[in-house]
Protein backbone atom coordinates (compact mmCIF):
# COMPACT_ATOMS: atom_id res chain seq x y z
CA UNK A 1 0.00 0.00 0.00
CA UNK A 2 1.30 3.39 -0.97
CA UNK A 3 0.37 7.13 -0.05
CA UNK A 4 0.74 10.39 -1.23
CA UNK A 5 2.41 12.16 1.91
CA UNK A 6 3.52 15.62 -0.13
CA UNK A 7 3.85 17.05 -3.97
CA UNK A 8 6.78 19.83 -3.88
CA UNK A 9 5.90 20.73 -7.70
CA UNK A 10 3.16 20.37 -10.30
CA UNK A 11 3.59 20.42 -13.90
CA UNK A 12 1.31 21.67 -16.58
CA UNK A 13 0.44 19.09 -19.39
CA UNK A 14 1.68 18.87 -22.77
CA UNK A 15 -0.99 19.03 -25.87
CA UNK A 16 -1.58 17.26 -28.57
CA UNK A 17 0.78 17.67 -31.84
CA UNK A 18 4.39 18.76 -32.92
CA UNK A 19 5.51 20.92 -30.22
CA UNK A 20 2.18 21.63 -28.81
CA UNK A 21 1.93 22.99 -25.62
CA UNK A 22 -1.06 23.44 -23.75
CA UNK A 23 -0.88 24.41 -20.15
CA UNK A 24 -5.10 24.40 -19.42
CA UNK A 25 -5.83 21.09 -20.32
CA UNK A 26 -4.92 16.89 -19.99
CA UNK A 27 -5.24 15.35 -23.62
CA UNK A 28 -7.08 12.00 -22.88
CA UNK A 29 -8.01 9.65 -25.71
CA UNK A 30 -12.24 8.95 -25.71
CA UNK A 31 -11.96 10.52 -22.20
CA UNK A 32 -13.47 13.17 -19.92
CA UNK A 33 -11.22 13.87 -17.38
CA UNK A 34 -11.67 16.44 -14.41
CA UNK A 35 -9.23 17.56 -12.05
CA UNK A 36 -8.77 19.11 -8.64
CA UNK A 37 -6.06 20.89 -7.45
CA UNK A 38 -5.55 22.16 -3.77
CA UNK A 39 -2.73 23.96 -2.65
CA UNK A 40 -2.71 24.02 1.13
CA UNK A 41 -0.51 23.47 4.06
CA UNK A 42 -1.50 21.39 6.92
CA UNK A 43 -4.59 23.40 7.98
CA UNK A 44 -6.74 20.94 5.65
CA UNK A 45 -7.13 17.88 7.49
CA UNK A 46 -9.77 15.82 5.16
CA UNK A 47 -11.39 15.97 2.08
CA UNK A 48 -14.56 13.67 2.93
CA UNK A 49 -16.48 14.09 -0.55
CA UNK A 50 -16.50 16.12 -3.68
CA UNK A 51 -19.63 17.39 -5.98
CA UNK A 52 -18.93 18.91 -9.12
CA UNK A 53 -20.58 20.19 -12.07
CA UNK A 54 -19.28 18.77 -15.43
CA UNK A 55 -21.08 20.25 -18.19
CA UNK A 56 -19.96 17.86 -20.70
CA UNK A 57 -19.50 13.82 -21.20
CA UNK A 58 -17.03 11.71 -23.52
CA UNK A 59 -17.55 12.58 -27.52
CA UNK A 60 -20.05 9.71 -28.56
CA UNK A 61 -22.15 9.58 -32.22
CA UNK A 62 -25.09 12.78 -31.98
CA UNK A 63 -27.59 10.29 -34.15
CA UNK A 64 -30.42 12.97 -34.03
CA UNK A 65 -27.97 15.43 -36.08
CA UNK A 66 -26.73 12.82 -38.43
CA UNK A 67 -22.83 12.38 -38.59
CA UNK A 68 -22.14 14.63 -35.93
CA UNK A 69 -20.34 14.07 -32.98
CA UNK A 70 -19.83 15.17 -29.71
CA UNK A 71 -21.30 15.06 -25.96
CA UNK A 72 -24.60 14.13 -26.10
CA UNK A 73 -27.62 13.41 -23.22
CA UNK A 74 -29.99 11.69 -25.10
CA UNK A 75 -30.48 7.78 -24.26
CA UNK A 76 -30.04 6.46 -27.89
CA UNK A 77 -26.73 7.91 -28.81
CA UNK A 78 -25.26 6.32 -25.15
CA UNK A 79 -26.75 2.88 -26.05
CA UNK A 80 -25.52 2.70 -29.49
CA UNK A 81 -21.59 4.18 -27.91
CA UNK A 82 -22.12 1.02 -25.44
CA UNK A 83 -23.23 -1.22 -27.90
CA UNK A 84 -20.32 -0.19 -30.82
CA UNK A 85 -17.28 0.83 -28.57
CA UNK A 86 -14.52 -1.29 -28.92
CA UNK A 87 -12.64 0.20 -25.63
CA UNK A 88 -15.69 0.42 -23.07
CA UNK A 89 -18.25 -1.15 -24.71
CA UNK A 90 -19.04 -4.05 -26.73
CA UNK A 91 -17.46 -2.78 -29.97
CA UNK A 92 -15.20 -5.61 -30.00
CA UNK A 93 -17.70 -8.44 -29.38
CA UNK A 94 -20.23 -7.67 -31.75
CA UNK A 95 -20.97 -7.05 -35.04
CA UNK A 96 -22.53 -3.83 -36.98
CA UNK A 97 -24.45 -5.98 -38.42
CA UNK A 98 -26.52 -7.20 -35.16
CA UNK A 99 -27.72 -3.50 -34.83
CA UNK A 100 -30.46 -1.95 -36.15
CA UNK A 101 -28.66 2.11 -36.53
CA UNK A 102 -31.98 3.05 -38.42
CA UNK A 103 -34.28 2.46 -35.11
CA UNK A 104 -31.60 4.04 -33.19
CA UNK A 105 -31.42 7.21 -35.36
CA UNK A 106 -35.47 7.56 -35.30
CA UNK A 107 -35.22 6.77 -31.01
CA UNK A 108 -32.58 9.65 -30.98
CA UNK A 109 -34.92 11.65 -33.01
CA UNK A 110 -37.94 10.77 -30.56
CA UNK A 111 -35.97 11.43 -27.54
CA UNK A 112 -35.02 15.25 -28.50
CA UNK A 113 -38.60 16.09 -29.64
CA UNK A 114 -40.00 14.99 -26.28
CA UNK A 115 -37.42 16.44 -24.31
CA UNK A 116 -36.54 13.20 -23.08
CA UNK A 117 -32.70 13.32 -21.75
CA UNK A 118 -30.17 11.23 -19.77
CA UNK A 119 -27.79 13.09 -16.98
CA UNK A 120 -25.83 10.84 -15.51
CA UNK A 121 -22.47 8.68 -15.53
CA UNK A 122 -21.55 4.84 -15.76
CA UNK A 123 -19.56 5.15 -12.41
CA UNK A 124 -19.19 1.06 -12.40
CA UNK A 125 -19.17 -2.29 -14.35
CA UNK A 126 -22.84 -3.05 -15.74
CA UNK A 127 -24.45 -6.01 -17.69
CA UNK A 128 -25.16 -3.97 -21.26
CA UNK A 129 -27.91 -5.63 -21.75
CA UNK A 130 -29.76 -5.39 -18.71
CA UNK A 131 -29.11 -1.45 -18.42
CA UNK A 132 -30.16 -1.09 -21.72
CA UNK A 133 -33.33 -2.87 -21.31
CA UNK A 134 -33.95 -1.07 -17.88
CA UNK A 135 -33.38 2.33 -19.08
CA UNK A 136 -35.22 2.37 -22.03
CA UNK A 137 -38.78 2.11 -20.53
CA UNK A 138 -37.53 5.16 -18.06
CA UNK A 139 -36.84 6.83 -21.67
CA UNK A 140 -40.40 5.43 -23.12
CA UNK A 141 -38.50 3.09 -25.40
CA UNK A 142 -38.72 -0.56 -26.30
CA UNK A 143 -35.20 -2.16 -26.47
CA UNK A 144 -35.84 -5.65 -28.15
CA UNK A 145 -34.39 -7.99 -30.88
CA UNK A 146 -36.08 -7.06 -34.91
CA UNK A 147 -35.19 -9.20 -37.44
CA UNK A 148 -32.31 -10.25 -35.94
CA UNK A 149 -30.88 -6.89 -35.25
CA UNK A 150 -30.96 -4.86 -31.60
CA UNK A 151 -33.04 -2.28 -31.77
CA UNK A 152 -34.37 0.97 -30.03
CA UNK A 153 -38.26 1.90 -30.60
CA UNK A 154 -40.12 4.56 -29.07
CA UNK A 155 -42.99 2.82 -26.77
CA UNK A 156 -45.67 4.97 -27.90
CA UNK A 157 -46.96 6.16 -31.58
CA UNK A 158 -45.31 9.53 -32.44
CA UNK A 159 -45.87 11.77 -35.68
CA UNK A 160 -43.19 10.87 -38.39
CA UNK A 161 -42.28 14.26 -39.10
CA UNK A 162 -42.07 15.41 -35.73
CA UNK A 163 -41.19 12.66 -33.79
CA UNK A 164 -43.68 14.20 -30.99
CA UNK A 165 -45.77 11.60 -28.98
CA UNK A 166 -49.20 11.80 -30.47
CA UNK A 167 -52.46 11.03 -28.71
CA UNK A 168 -54.39 11.61 -31.57
CA UNK A 169 -52.82 9.71 -34.28
CA UNK A 170 -53.81 5.75 -35.24
CA UNK A 171 -52.15 3.16 -34.12
CA UNK A 172 -50.33 1.87 -37.23
CA UNK A 173 -51.29 -1.82 -36.95
CA UNK A 174 -48.70 -4.26 -38.42
CA UNK A 175 -51.32 -7.47 -38.95
CA UNK A 176 -54.46 -8.91 -38.45
CA UNK A 177 -55.21 -11.91 -36.24
CA UNK A 178 -58.46 -14.02 -35.69
CA UNK A 179 -59.22 -17.86 -35.25
CA UNK A 180 -58.55 -18.20 -39.07
CA UNK A 181 -54.45 -17.55 -38.43
CA UNK A 182 -54.38 -18.45 -34.70
CA UNK A 183 -52.87 -21.89 -34.34
CA UNK A 184 -55.57 -23.97 -33.26
CA UNK A 185 -55.17 -24.56 -29.34
CA UNK A 186 -52.30 -22.36 -29.02
CA UNK A 187 -54.35 -18.97 -27.97
CA UNK A 188 -53.46 -18.08 -23.75
CA UNK A 189 -54.28 -15.31 -21.98
CA UNK A 190 -52.81 -13.81 -18.49
CA UNK A 191 -54.21 -11.15 -16.77
CA UNK A 192 -52.68 -9.51 -14.10
CA UNK A 193 -53.31 -9.86 -10.81
CA UNK A 194 -56.00 -7.05 -8.99
CA UNK A 195 -53.27 -6.29 -6.32
CA UNK A 196 -50.54 -5.78 -9.38
CA UNK A 197 -53.41 -3.11 -10.55
CA UNK A 198 -54.17 -1.06 -7.26
CA UNK A 199 -54.00 2.65 -7.61
CA UNK A 200 -50.45 4.00 -6.19
CA UNK A 201 -49.23 7.51 -5.50
CA UNK A 202 -46.05 7.53 -7.47
CA UNK A 203 -43.76 9.63 -5.44
CA UNK A 204 -41.22 10.97 -8.32
CA UNK A 205 -37.37 12.02 -6.93
CA UNK A 206 -35.49 14.02 -9.37
CA UNK A 207 -31.97 15.72 -9.92
CA UNK A 208 -31.94 19.82 -9.55
CA UNK A 209 -28.66 20.58 -10.76
CA UNK A 210 -27.49 24.62 -11.86
CA UNK A 211 -23.89 25.37 -12.20
CA UNK A 212 -21.40 26.61 -10.01
CA UNK A 213 -24.19 25.28 -7.34
CA UNK A 214 -24.49 22.03 -5.14
CA UNK A 215 -27.45 19.61 -6.55
CA UNK A 216 -30.48 18.78 -4.88
CA UNK A 217 -33.07 16.41 -4.76
CA UNK A 218 -36.38 17.35 -5.49
CA UNK A 219 -39.86 15.55 -5.77
CA UNK A 220 -43.24 15.36 -6.50
CA UNK A 221 -46.69 12.70 -5.54
CA UNK A 222 -48.40 12.40 -9.01
CA UNK A 223 -51.56 9.96 -9.09
CA UNK A 224 -54.60 9.74 -10.99
CA UNK A 225 -57.88 11.43 -10.64
CA UNK A 226 -60.75 9.58 -9.05
CA UNK A 227 -62.99 12.51 -9.95
CA UNK A 228 -61.75 13.23 -13.57
CA UNK A 229 -64.84 12.70 -15.72
CA UNK A 230 -63.39 11.84 -19.09
CA UNK A 231 -63.15 14.06 -22.52
CA UNK A 232 -66.11 11.84 -24.38
CA UNK A 233 -66.69 8.84 -25.11
CA UNK A 234 -62.89 7.88 -26.92
CA UNK A 235 -61.23 9.30 -23.76
CA UNK A 236 -63.79 8.44 -20.96
CA UNK A 237 -62.75 8.01 -17.48
CA UNK A 238 -61.53 4.94 -15.61
CA UNK A 239 -62.82 2.64 -13.06
CA UNK A 240 -60.55 2.31 -10.35
CA UNK A 241 -60.56 -0.94 -8.11
CA UNK A 242 -60.27 1.17 -5.70
CA UNK A 243 -59.66 5.04 -4.50
CA UNK A 244 -56.05 6.63 -6.36
CA UNK A 245 -56.34 8.81 -3.03
CA UNK A 246 -55.75 6.66 -0.74
CA UNK A 247 -53.37 3.53 -2.95
CA UNK A 248 -50.09 2.67 -1.27
CA UNK A 249 -47.28 4.79 -2.27
CA UNK A 250 -44.23 4.18 -4.18
CA UNK A 251 -41.17 5.85 -4.80
CA UNK A 252 -39.56 6.02 -7.98
CA UNK A 253 -35.65 7.46 -7.50
CA UNK A 254 -34.74 8.74 -10.75
CA UNK A 255 -32.19 10.82 -9.49
CA UNK A 256 -29.13 9.45 -11.23
CA UNK A 257 -30.41 10.31 -14.48
CA UNK A 258 -33.12 12.47 -14.80
CA UNK A 259 -32.45 16.18 -13.72
CA UNK A 260 -35.72 17.70 -14.64
CA UNK A 261 -39.49 17.98 -13.54
CA UNK A 262 -40.98 17.95 -16.22
CA UNK A 263 -39.02 14.68 -17.60
CA UNK A 264 -40.06 12.91 -13.77
CA UNK A 265 -43.50 13.89 -13.77
CA UNK A 266 -43.77 12.48 -17.85
CA UNK A 267 -42.13 9.27 -16.46
CA UNK A 268 -44.46 9.05 -13.33
CA UNK A 269 -47.63 9.27 -15.48
CA UNK A 270 -46.04 6.55 -17.87
CA UNK A 271 -45.90 3.86 -14.88
CA UNK A 272 -49.01 4.51 -13.47
CA UNK A 273 -50.53 4.37 -17.42
CA UNK A 274 -48.50 1.28 -18.03
CA UNK A 275 -49.94 -0.31 -14.54
CA UNK A 276 -53.88 0.87 -14.96
CA UNK A 277 -54.24 0.37 -18.48
CA UNK A 278 -52.77 -2.55 -19.47
CA UNK A 279 -54.52 -5.26 -18.14
CA UNK A 280 -53.35 -8.97 -19.63
CA UNK A 281 -51.11 -10.92 -22.07
CA UNK A 282 -51.27 -12.86 -24.47
CA UNK A 283 -49.18 -15.85 -26.17
CA UNK A 284 -50.04 -17.65 -29.49
CA UNK A 285 -48.75 -19.21 -32.61
CA UNK A 286 -48.90 -18.87 -36.03
CA UNK A 287 -47.73 -20.17 -39.37
CA UNK A 288 -44.30 -18.05 -41.01
CA UNK A 289 -46.34 -17.07 -44.47
CA UNK A 290 -47.81 -14.12 -45.30
CA UNK A 291 -46.45 -11.95 -42.02
CA UNK A 292 -44.99 -8.80 -41.22
CA UNK A 293 -44.33 -8.78 -37.34
CA UNK A 294 -41.50 -7.94 -35.16
CA UNK A 295 -41.36 -6.73 -31.37
CA UNK A 296 -42.11 -3.28 -30.53
CA UNK A 297 -44.73 -3.42 -33.32
CA UNK A 298 -48.47 -3.60 -33.16
CA UNK A 299 -51.07 -6.53 -34.07
CA UNK A 300 -55.12 -6.35 -33.36
CA UNK A 301 -56.84 -9.27 -32.72
CA UNK A 302 -60.24 -10.70 -32.61
CA UNK A 303 -61.11 -13.80 -31.20
CA UNK A 304 -64.49 -14.97 -29.57
CA UNK A 305 -65.33 -15.83 -26.01
CA UNK A 306 -62.17 -13.51 -24.72
CA UNK A 307 -60.91 -15.28 -21.10
CA UNK A 308 -62.30 -13.23 -18.05
CA UNK A 309 -61.15 -9.67 -16.79
CA UNK A 310 -59.72 -10.19 -13.36
CA UNK A 311 -61.00 -7.23 -11.81
CA UNK A 312 -64.68 -8.71 -12.10
CA UNK A 313 -63.99 -11.46 -9.77
CA UNK A 314 -67.30 -11.67 -6.98
CA UNK A 315 -67.44 -14.00 -4.19
CA UNK A 316 -71.33 -14.99 -2.99
CA UNK A 317 -71.12 -15.54 0.74
CA UNK A 318 -72.86 -18.23 2.28
CA UNK A 319 -75.67 -15.74 3.23
CA UNK A 320 -76.15 -14.96 -1.04
CA UNK A 321 -74.51 -11.63 -0.37
CA UNK A 322 -72.19 -10.35 -2.94
CA UNK A 323 -68.52 -9.23 -2.32
CA UNK A 324 -67.12 -7.44 -5.33
CA UNK A 325 -64.61 -4.97 -6.36
CA UNK A 326 -67.01 -3.74 -8.82
CA UNK A 327 -70.53 -2.63 -9.76
CA UNK A 328 -72.83 -5.51 -11.05
CA UNK A 329 -75.92 -4.33 -12.46
CA UNK A 330 -79.58 -5.94 -11.01
CA UNK A 331 -80.62 -8.56 -13.45
CA UNK A 332 -79.38 -11.66 -15.30
CA UNK A 333 -75.58 -11.73 -15.64
CA UNK A 334 -73.61 -15.09 -17.77
CA UNK A 335 -70.66 -15.28 -15.39
CA UNK A 336 -68.16 -18.27 -15.08
CA UNK A 337 -68.68 -19.94 -11.59
CA UNK A 338 -66.38 -22.52 -9.00
CA UNK A 339 -68.99 -23.86 -6.29
CA UNK A 340 -68.38 -25.10 -3.47
CA UNK A 341 -67.33 -28.71 -3.85
CA UNK A 342 -67.36 -29.10 -7.30
CA UNK A 343 -64.01 -29.80 -9.18
CA UNK A 344 -65.11 -27.91 -12.32
CA UNK A 345 -65.47 -23.93 -13.18
CA UNK A 346 -69.10 -23.72 -15.02
CA UNK A 347 -70.45 -21.15 -16.95
CA UNK A 348 -73.84 -20.37 -16.00
CA UNK A 349 -76.22 -17.35 -15.75
CA UNK A 350 -76.84 -15.59 -12.37
CA UNK A 351 -79.52 -13.78 -10.88
CA UNK A 352 -78.17 -10.31 -9.06
CA UNK A 353 -80.55 -7.74 -7.57
CA UNK A 354 -79.85 -5.51 -4.43
CA UNK A 355 -76.47 -6.91 -4.00
CA UNK A 356 -77.73 -10.54 -3.41
CA UNK A 357 -78.38 -13.73 -5.17
CA UNK A 358 -81.20 -15.58 -4.40
CA UNK A 359 -80.58 -18.86 -5.26
CA UNK A 360 -79.39 -21.14 -3.10
CA UNK A 361 -77.68 -23.30 -5.22
CA UNK A 362 -74.84 -20.44 -5.74
CA UNK A 363 -74.17 -19.23 -2.26
CA UNK A 364 -70.54 -20.13 -1.45
CA UNK A 365 -69.35 -19.60 -4.88
CA UNK A 366 -66.56 -17.37 -6.74
CA UNK A 367 -67.55 -16.45 -10.44
CA UNK A 368 -66.34 -14.24 -12.87
CA UNK A 369 -68.36 -11.72 -15.59
CA UNK A 370 -67.79 -12.71 -19.34
CA UNK A 371 -66.28 -10.09 -22.06
CA UNK A 372 -69.35 -10.70 -24.89
CA UNK A 373 -68.70 -12.77 -27.48
CA UNK A 374 -65.87 -11.03 -29.58
CA UNK A 375 -63.42 -8.33 -28.76
CA UNK A 376 -60.70 -6.72 -30.93
CA UNK A 377 -57.95 -5.72 -28.66
CA UNK A 378 -54.57 -3.97 -29.96
CA UNK A 379 -51.47 -5.39 -28.46
CA UNK A 380 -47.53 -4.66 -28.77
CA UNK A 381 -45.61 -7.18 -29.67
CA UNK A 382 -42.71 -8.33 -27.17
CA UNK A 383 -41.24 -11.53 -28.19
CA UNK A 384 -41.35 -13.31 -31.50
CA UNK A 385 -39.49 -16.99 -31.81
CA UNK A 386 -39.73 -19.75 -34.14
CA UNK A 387 -40.47 -23.09 -32.47
CA UNK A 388 -39.36 -26.56 -32.92
CA UNK A 389 -41.91 -26.97 -35.57
CA UNK A 390 -41.50 -24.10 -37.63
CA UNK A 391 -44.07 -21.90 -36.22
CA UNK A 392 -44.02 -18.53 -35.52
CA UNK A 393 -44.47 -18.26 -31.17
CA UNK A 394 -45.56 -14.59 -30.48
CA UNK A 395 -45.83 -12.87 -27.19
CA UNK A 396 -47.47 -9.41 -26.75
CA UNK A 397 -49.23 -7.02 -24.19
CA UNK A 398 -52.38 -5.41 -24.33
CA UNK A 399 -52.00 -1.98 -25.56
CA UNK A 400 -55.73 0.10 -25.05
CA UNK A 401 -56.86 1.99 -27.69
CA UNK A 402 -60.09 4.12 -27.85
CA UNK A 403 -62.50 3.45 -30.82
CA UNK A 404 -60.53 5.30 -33.22
CA UNK A 405 -57.10 3.66 -32.44
CA UNK A 406 -55.56 6.30 -30.43
CA UNK A 407 -53.45 5.61 -27.46
CA UNK A 408 -55.05 6.12 -24.20
CA UNK A 409 -51.71 5.81 -22.75
CA UNK A 410 -49.97 8.69 -24.89
CA UNK A 411 -53.01 10.64 -23.60
CA UNK A 412 -52.12 10.08 -20.05
CA UNK A 413 -48.42 10.53 -20.74
CA UNK A 414 -49.49 13.95 -22.64
CA UNK A 415 -52.01 15.01 -19.61
CA UNK A 416 -49.91 17.66 -17.74
CA UNK A 417 -52.35 20.11 -16.24
CA UNK A 418 -50.73 21.45 -12.89
CA UNK A 419 -54.04 23.07 -11.92
CA UNK A 420 -54.86 19.11 -11.19
CA UNK A 421 -57.62 19.94 -14.07
CA UNK A 422 -56.42 16.85 -15.43
CA UNK A 423 -56.41 13.11 -15.02
CA UNK A 424 -53.66 13.52 -12.59
CA UNK A 425 -53.26 15.15 -8.91
CA UNK A 426 -50.03 16.29 -8.30
CA UNK A 427 -48.61 17.55 -4.72
CA UNK A 428 -44.81 18.97 -4.19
Amino acid sequence: EHRISYVNETLGNQGQGEDAIDYTQAAYYEMQTLGLSIRSNNQLNTLNQVRVWLKNGISVERLAYSDETGPSNLFPDLAYWLLTNTKAGLGSLAQPSWIDKVSFFGAAKFCLANKIFIDGAISDKVNVRQFLSSQSALNLLNFSIANGKLALIPALPFNPVTYEISATSRVEISHYFNLGNIIEGSYTASYADVSERMPIRAVMIWRSAEIDSQARLDSELVRYRADWTGNGADDPAMDFVSDPARGNQQTYDLSEWVSNRRQALMIGRYLLAQRQRVTHRINFKTTPYGISIAPATYIEINVPEAPTVPQSIGVISADGSVLSDFEIPDGKSEVLMYRKGSNDVERLTIEYKDGRVEDEAYWGSVFSSLIPDSVANTYLIEEVTIDEDGLVDITASHFPTNSRGESLIAKDVLDFNEDNTGRFFYRN
